[in-house]
């Protein structure tokens, strides 16, 4: 992904202002494009935000957009994937205690949703569970406007 302009230029996604606690999930989860994508409107709004040097207005949810993640893959990948991820946040200690909800995962379009209590974090990551083989697959799911 590239996108130029006179004053902002977007080579990669680390390009993007991530908040510190983004960083340390992405790093702690380790997506690798053949089993995952990070999307959603918060990849949007930190997107927005940079190349408009304004904030996307999102006043009118009740809660901060989630870090939402696509798995893709046979089943068994899937519940691998999954697996690992909740280990892998499991082990961030500074953010307080891991929920999970609606974790039946396995389920067609679906997904799972984590949040944590008790610390400063508050963003949610949503995981959906796609019936999909790759990568192109899964981009039939989006509008093409995405």
């Amino acid at each position: 992904m590239e996108i130029s302009n006179e004053k902002h230029n977007v080579n990669t996604l680390y390009d993007l202002p991530f908040d510190s606690q983004l960083l340390e999930i992405l790093g702690a989860i380790q997506l690798d494009s053949n089993t995952a994508v990070f999307a959603g409107l918060h990849l949007l709004e930190i997107y927005y935000n940079k190349i408009h040097e304004e904030e996307l207005s999102t006043k009118y949810y009740i809660e901060p957009n989630s870090i939402d993640l696509y798995l893709f893959g046979p089943k068994q990948t899937i519940i691998e994937k999954i697996n690992q991820i909740f280990d892998k946040l499991r082990g961030i200690k500074t953010m307080g205690v891991m929920r999970i909800y609606n974790c039946d995962y396995l389920s067609k379009k679906t997904y799972v949703k984590i949040k944590w209590t008790g610390a400063k974090y508050s963003r949610p990551i949503k995981i959906y569970c796609m019936g999909c083989k790759n990568v192109t697959e899964l981009m039939d799911f989006f509008e093409p406007a995405n």
